[in-house]
């Protein structure tokens, strides 16, 4: 490898680090298994990139998800675009069932309100129906469409990917 690559390997590494390994992260995956759980990674290839395809309405931004599970409860960590970038957002399932959505690292400037607990506690207990859909409707946040559509976007996708890796 020549030393170009080597450094631009690293600065990705960092950029990956600095999104998925931050402390909010690390943060709401030991709020929901109240111990450190190892993170997992799930290749977007075949079924796993077709599902975030349909999901997302584009191709995936990176090669893999991150999750963690203890076999019961599995959390995943997604992106998603939002108006002013990704939005990166921490979504527990058990059960197929939403247990809790907290959004980790986003760059909104009027979509702040994504963020707030009223908002993110719409999705708890939201499931699947049949034709992909959340199983109750969620409100969106007045002028901050392209935001609040990006986080249902990760429910639905967490949902997806848990069905997806349960049934592997």
């Amino acid at each position: 490898m020549t030393s170009r690559a080597v450094a631009v390997a690293g600065v990705v590494l960092l950029a990956v680090s600095c999104v998925f390994g931050s402390d909010a992260t690390e943060s709401f995956v030991l709020a929901r298994f109240g111990k450190p759980v190892p993170v997992r990674v799930l290749p977007v290839t075949g079924d796993t990139s077709a599902i975030c395809s349909e999901v997302l309405g584009r191709p995936y931004a990176g090669s893999s998800v991150s999750y963690h599970t203890d076999g019961e409860q599995t959390v995943w960590i997604l992106s998603a675009r939002g108006k002013h970038g990704s939005i990166v957002a921490g979504c527990a399932v058990a059960g197929g069932t939403l247990q809790a959505v907290q959004v980790l690292a986003d760059r909104e400037v009027r979509g702040r309100g994504i963020r707030t607990e009223r908002y993110l506690r719409q999705y708890q207990d939201c499931r699947l129906t049949k034709s992909g859909r959340l199983s109750r409707s969620v409100d969106g946040i007045t002028g901050a469409t392209m935001s609040s559509g990006a986080v249902k976007k990760i429910a639905v996708l967490a949902l997806r990917l848990d069905d997806h890796l349960m049934t592997r």
